[in-house]
């Protein structure tokens, strides 16, 4: 698999977990975990981002 669409499923998973995260920190009403999961959702978000951009630079070659 390449770099780039490895980074972009990892990215989409681990969003995906920082939702769940964020919707059980709300739920039990932690903000420690409600903060870890919105955390985790921007880092997947920008790990999705640079798979993106992997793959554009490598099919730009």
């Amino acid at each position: 698999m390449r770099n780039g669409v490895k980074d972009q499923i990892d990215g989409i998973n681990k969003q995906a977990e920082g939702e769940g995260k964020d919707k059980l920190g709300a739920l039990t009403d932690d903000h420690g975990k409600q903060a870890e999961g919105k955390t985790e959702k921007v880092v997947g978000k920008v790990q999705e981002t640079l798979g993106k951009l992997k793959e554009k630079l490598t099919k730009d070659r």
